[in-house]
């Protein structure tokens, strides 16, 4: 019997450890008016079993040295944004809660999302209506990344370009990825009410 459950212990670590994924990657960014930079991110998740065709986030970090920006998050909270106004940083992440939780005491119509500030080398999670949301686009990959993984990617360190980044969010890569208002303001349920 200790045999069995030996074996059926070891079984399970196998398929665990197995279904790990990593990636680690550059993405270029659009920020405005043709502006690009190139920022680092980092992903681990794991194969949503029972459905081995996606994966979820576990894990994540994000980086663009030039203003000392680094963010890293345990949970699948998405980077949605990414913008440089002057010599701060601004970094829109969905909101990582149920829409009740996240919404309680919050102003009705504001955005399910969040957003932290780098500032003098310091990060700070600011209110929404401090951010230039109106300015900002919807210019990374989210989640999608993975995506992209199952199209022949190693794993290893690879380059998303803004061609791709629209691709995988619906947008078209010949123009200006939309605001982050408009995103949230047209889309059904992404704001308090």
């Amino acid at each position: 019997m200790k045999l069995l459950m030996l074996v059926g212990l070891a079984l399970v670590m196998t398929c665990m450890s197995g279904c790990k994924q990593k990636m680690k990657w550059e993405e270029q960014v659009w920020l405005d008016e043709g502006r690009f930079v190139e920022v680092e991110r980092q992903a681990e998740g794991t194969i949503d079993f029972p459905n081995s065709s996606s994966i979820v986030t576990r894990h994540q970090k994000f980086r663009y040295d030039p203003l000392h920006v680094f963010w890293e998050k345990e949970g699948a909270a998405q980077v949605k944004s990414f913008y440089i106004a002057g010599s701060d940083a601004y970094l829109v992440t969905t909101a990582g809660k149920s829409r009740d939780k996240f919404c309680m005491g919050r102003r009705k119509g504001d955005f399910l999302l969040n957003v932290l500030r780098w500032r003098n080398g310091e990060v700070q999670e600011i209110d929404q209506h401090e951010a230039p949301l109106d300015k900002m686009r919807i210019n990374l990959s989210g989640n999608a990344h993975w995506i992209l993984r199952k199209d022949g990617w190693a794993g290893g360190a690879q380059h998303l370009s803004w061609k791709e980044v629209a691709r995988v969010t619906g947008q078209f890569d010949d123009q200006p990825p939309r605001s982050v208002s408009d995103f949230y303001t047209r889309t059904p349920n992404l704001s308090c009410n």
